[in-house]
């Protein structure tokens, strides 16, 4: 007679390190690519500055988010269906070269004054389209590098190098003389980059990078199949629009009180660093369900408390209610939007893998830019109290539309 198979707690699960220690060089992969990370923060803070100066208004600067994610969104979903064919690494290095190459280019421009709306726009765009062409090359690469099993880890360190990298290169750029001196730093950056990932990605199996190059597997075909997949994807996806990306600054500007948005923006990149490090530190120990119900319960408490308190502005008027609200929803908001995307990377087959990167590329970069416009339109009509209010909903109706995520699993 068989032996009945007792099942393994999950907080007995290997670690994120551990489980990523059996192939090392993925760590010499992130490490590199810390930079990329890093350039991606810099180059955002040096782009909020030529904005503001080739825009004269804040529809300026709207119009160029909502291209960068229409080209990021149309580069991610073309480029995720060749990756699944072909070798990702080239694709992943004319990133950083054409990246950095962008960076001279516009440097060169910003000589002579600032950009003209028109070129800032198409700025924008070459911009959205490089980020497109990554994040599809990038999945597929590290899931070669450490193998299928151990994909949803290598994702979540590289989360972790995104957020560390990002706000590196923010506080670099903040102190940088000039967004043309901080375009040329970076470019450097990236050609430097470019140069260490061939040296890491040289030893790495052609073999491995082309398993399933011959496949013709349908994306459509392997979500109807794999019900928790099909349902990771879809949380992961309303999160997209669901998890307020520029909230703490549409708060701060619909009061008019810039003195306080140096410390809430920091309060908020101090919290989603911690998100993602708590992140690569329990990994896939914890029930899917029950980390997704806390973090979003969490920041749709948060958003509520934070309404109420803003009340007559008394939250306005003390520092460390700010920077434990901000703190904490920042904490949650990254941990279940990182727990998501190393979810569906661990359990989403090899010969799909760049399809659906590609998929999600695109439906993050269409739902987020969605997010932000009508956040914006929100705070305009009905102040940061309204603002609160409705997003706090959005999550709440998220929650009760899944169930509380019933059926989501760590796959």
């Amino acid at each position: 007679m068989a032996m009945p198979v007792t099942p393994v707690h999950a907080a007995r699960a290997p670690s994120t390190f551990a489980i990523l220690a059996r192939t090392p060089r993925i760590f010499a992969f992130a490490g590199v690519l810390t930079l990329g990370g890093a350039a991606i923060g810099a180059k955002e803070v040096a782009r909020w500055q030529y904005m503001q100066e080739s825009a004269g208004g804040p529809w300026g600067i709207g119009i160029a988010a909502v291209i960068i994610a229409l080209a990021t969104a149309a580069v991610g979903f073309a480029v995720g269906r060749v990756v699944d064919r072909r070798d990702p690494r080239p694709y992943l290095l004319a990133v950083l070269v054409s990246s950095a190459a962008l960076c001279v280019i516009t440097a060169h421009f910003l000589n002579a004054g600032p950009l003209p709306l028109l070129q800032a726009w198409v700025t924008a765009a070459l911009d959205g389209a490089i980020l497109g062409m990554a994040g599809p090359s990038l999945v597929k690469t590290q899931a070669a590098i450490v193998g299928s099993a151990a994909a949803g880890s290598a994702e979540i360190l590289n989360i972790l190098r995104l957020g560390v990298g990002g706000v590196v290169g923010a506080v670099l750029a903040g102190i940088s003389p000039s967004p043309k001196v901080t375009l040329v730093v970076v470019a450097g950056a990236l050609l430097v980059a470019a140069v260490l990932l061939l040296v890491v990605l040289r030893p790495v199996g052609h073999d491995r990078i082309t398993a399933a190059a011959r496949s013709t597997v349908s994306l459509v075909a392997v979500l109807r199949n794999d019900a928790g997949l099909r349902r990771v994807v879809i949380v992961d996806l309303a999160l997209s629009l669901v998890i307020p990306t520029q909230l703490v600054n549409l708060v701060v500007s619909s009061k008019d009180l810039p003195q306080l948005a140096s410390l809430a923006i920091a309060s908020g990149m101090a919290g989603l660093l911690v998100g993602r490090l708590l992140l690569f530190w329990r990994g896939f120990r914890d029930n899917a369900r029950v980390v997704l119900f806390i973090t979003t319960g969490t920041v749709a408490g948060t958003q509520l408390l934070g309404a109420v308190l803003l009340v007559d502005d008394w939250l306005l008027r003390s520092t460390a209610a700010i920077v434990v609200i901000i703190g904490v929803a920042s904490v949650m908001c990254a941990y279940s939007v990182g727990f998501t995307a190393a979810v569906i990377q661990k359990g989403v087959p090899e010969e799909a893998r760049g399809k659906l990167a590609g998929v999600l590329v695109a439906g993050r970069s269409v739902l987020i830019a969605a997010a932000a416009l009508a956040s914006t339109v929100i705070a305009a009509a009905l102040g940061a109290t309204g603002i609160l209010l409705v997003l706090a909903s959005a999550l709440i109706l998220l929650m009760v539309l899944s169930r509380g995520f019933r059926g989501v699993t760590t796959l």
